[in-house]
Order: structure tokens, then sequence, then C-alpha cells
């Protein structure tokens, strides 16, 4: 199903994802995302804890697609409510062309694309970079990225090990590329100093 909605990328920056989920009606006083500035143990350590889920921005190439292909009362509690039970393609459908009154996704990522330390791009511009979030569930680490078929299954995990695990996993994707645009941050219980 191709879109004509474009939509301006969103920085890989905590001070915007805080911002969106924020504008989406969660709660950044009990969770919120921080940086991960490496992933070797010291800096993992510096991760306020515990960790909810990792996010990684990371480039997009044909290498990366090729293999994806062979693996293969709150905006979230109304818009979960709303498609219960839709398909992918109505679900996208519904993010992209809300019936009226119902919770408008694109004013709140418009916002949290112009938020960030850099200038977004232009909505038509050619990205090549993409998000995907790691999350434990159930003693599994499980990668969710739109672009798949479905979560993928990355091994065991738990909520103690989840940081060191995705780490492992995002340290995968680094290896099978030749670009330096990663990017790294974790969804966390948010410091008690902000």
């Amino acid at each position: 199903m191709a879109s004509a909605k474009k939509w301006v990328p969103l920085e890989a920056n905590p001070e915007v994802l805080n911002n969106y989920i924020i504008q989406l009606g969660l709660d950044a006083s009990t969770y919120s995302f921080s940086d991960v500035f490496g992933l070797d143990e010291e800096l993992l350590a510096m991760v306020p804890q515990p960790v909810i889920a990792v996010v990684m921005c990371y480039p997009v190439t044909e290498a990366s697609d090729a293999l994806a292909k062979q693996a293969d009362g709150s905006f979230l509690q109304r818009f979960l409510l709303a498609t219960s039970g839709m398909s992918p393609a109505d679900i996208g459908k519904y993010l992209e062309e809300p019936p009226e009154g119902a919770p408008n996704i694109e004013e709140a990522h418009q916002a949290a694309a112009a938020a960030g330390d850099t200038a977004p791009p232009s909505a038509d511009d050619d990205i090549d970079l993409h998000f995907v979030a790691l999350v434990e569930h159930n003693g599994h680490l499980w990668e969710l990225d739109g672009r798949r078929a479905g979560p993928v299954c990355r091994g065991p995990t738990s909520p103690e090990t989840l940081l060191k695990d995705a780490a492992a996993v995002v340290q995968q994707f680094i290896s099978r590329s030749n670009s330096i645009s990663f990017n790294v941050l974790a969804l966390t219980a948010t410091p008690a100093d902000e």
C-alpha cells in the first residue's frame, strides 16, 4: 500500500522523543528516553535503570533490506482501542487518515520533527535512516521493525539484561554496515533529578 502522506523524520534525540511521547499522552515523569553513549559495559552502566526498551536508528541499505527480507485515555490508549482487531494495512490507513475526533499522530509527529537540534529535512527528502525498537517480553528480546513482517525474536533476555542484550544486537547491525550513522537511545525510568 503506497502512502501519499510524507512524514518528516524525527531526530534521534532524547529531548525530541520525550516531548513527542508527552504529546501522545505518556507520563514522562515515570519513563523517558535517555542517550546510550556507547555499547561497552562502562558506558552502558551510565544509562538510568530500569531500561524498558532500546531504540536504534540505523542506516537503511540494500544489504540491510535484503537481510530483513531473509529473516523476516491518552492517544495510545484511544488508538489501541480504536484499532484493535484491524489489519496492519487498516491500522496504517487509520494513522494517516484518522476519523473525525480520533487521535491524530501526525500533529504530534510534526511538532516533534521540528523540535530537534538540527534542521529537519523536507518530507520529500529520501532519508536512509530507520528506527527499530528492542524490547523484552516473556523472557525474550524482540526486535520491532515496521519494515518487517512481524516481531523478530533475538534470543533470551530479562529486564535486568535487556540493555546489554540489546547492545549486542546493535553491534551485529553495526558489524554488517559500512556506515557510522547509528544512534541508540533507551526508554528508562526517569531519573529523580528531572
